[in-house]
């Protein structure tokens, strides 16, 4: 990752060493196409930057690319459109870094400039082109289902499927195998958050379809060939599973929650905290989460292991995910832990239950440090409502132990 790094910024140098050498008036063009891989590298250097140089490095990206546009705008068709293309990947990374409304309007721009291309490189002249703007246009759908309400979430996420659903007729898994295996992992996702906001029979079917997806991404992503893959895709079945096991009956949840344990594990051989640590850190999150709900679906011993495997999953999490460097990670697994730490309160040994409502009262204090209502007003409320559960319980523990 260092020798990469380096090697981009060597790079970087030499082309702006290049430009500075060229006549702005004769060379326009030359440098235009000088300006486009100074851009490139500086991409792909945000793509290995921590959070701060990564929004450095993609905003002059930016700039570039609108530099470029301006320039190629009137002469050049084809080097403007693939200019605004990139464009579109960069503000739809940046729109990643931010939160509320900014991170929307963000994503809102992006989805705009994907229709636009969508139109000029048609499926029909441009297949592979135009299944790259649907793709992009799928994930964007996704991102704005996650930061709208009531009926548009639904809205926003049928219009994601039907662009992936225009990406298999293109990405087929002879012809674009990974294409083809990314595009089945995004569909498990909008599967997977179709159900979320759906009930009952038809939240089970979309879960299922999910996990049909998931299952075809990884004919394709095993870990030999597409190791970061394969970790992310299993690590989405886990979850998918997870959810199937939260609508089951009790004989077929611990099936369930087995089968999730064996899938985030699967990724977590190749999500090493060395090498992926933010994707690590959400792994152990989910692994904690299914720990957890195998605890709650168990009795005396086992219980009491699956409660402790949950915790070690969570701190474990919150070694990477710390409050500066990732506050919604580190906010979502310290409310997770004093969920946690609260039913370990409940079956403790009565001399050890002020230490267990201690530490989950300091779990949920360090969520709140992020979870601010102003903020996160349904975050917050969630907490609240945890911590009110938590006063509760121990009120009455302490009553039944006088």
């Amino acid at each position: 990752m260092k020798q990469r790094r380096t090697l981009i910024k060597d790079s970087r140098k030499t082309l702006r060493g290049l430009i500075a050498k060229k006549n702005s008036t004769e060379d326009a063009y030359e440098i235009a196409q000088l300006k486009s891989q100074l851009a490139d590298g500086l991409y792909k250097l945000a793509e290995v930057a921590e959070k701060k140089e990564k929004r450095k490095h993609l905003d002059e990206t930016k700039s570039i690319h609108e530099e470029n546009l301006e320039f190629y705008k009137d002469e050049f068709p084809g080097e403007f459109v693939f200019s605004l293309f990139k464009l579109g990947l960069v503000i739809y990374d940046i729109a990643q870094l931010l939160e509320g409304g900014e991170r929307k309007a963000e994503f809102e721009k992006s989805k705009g400039i994907f229709t636009d291309i969508s139109r000029v490189l048609n499926k029909k002249d441009f297949p592979e082109d135009y299944a790259n703007c649907q793709g992009n246009l799928g994930s964007i759908n996704m991102e704005l289902a996650k930061l709208s309400e009531g009926n548009q979430v639904k809205l926003f996420l049928q219009a994601g499927v039907n662009c992936l659903d225009e990406v298999m007729k293109i990405f087929t898994r002879k012809k674009y195998p990974a294409l083809y295996a990314q595009t089945q992992n995004n569909l498990g996702n909008a599967y997977s958050d179709i159900a979320d906001v759906s009930e009952g029979k038809e939240k089970r079917e979309w879960l299922d379809k999910a996990v049909k997806a998931y299952q075809a991404a990884l004919q394709v992503r095993t870990r030999k060939e597409f190791p970061a893959g394969y970790a992310t895709t299993q690590n989405n079945l886990g979850t998918a599973y997870s959810d199937i096991a939260g609508v089951s009956e009790e004989q077929e949840k611990r099936k369930y929650l087995d089968k999730a344990v064996k899938t985030y594990q699967a990724a977590l051989e190749v999500r090493t905290r060395k090498e992926f640590p933010s994707d690590y850190a959400t792994t152990q999150n989910n692994l904690g989460n299914a720990y957890i709900a195998i605890a709650r679906v168990s009795e005396g011993k086992e219980q009491h292991e699956y409660m402790d495997k949950a915790v070690k999953a969570y701190q474990t999490a919150l070694q990477v995910y710390t409050r500066k460097e990732f506050p919604t990670g580190y906010a979502t697994t310290q409310n997770n832990l004093g969920n946690t730490l609260r039913d370990v309160m409940r079956i403790c040994d009565p001399a050890e239950r002020k230490q267990f409502y201690q530490k989950a009262c300091r779990s949920y204090e360090a969520a709140a440090e992020v979870w601010t209502e102003k903020y996160f007003p349904s975050d917050y409320k969630l907490l609240m409502n945890n911590i009110e559960i938590l006063e509760a319980r121990w009120k009455r523990l302490q009553e039944a132990d006088n």
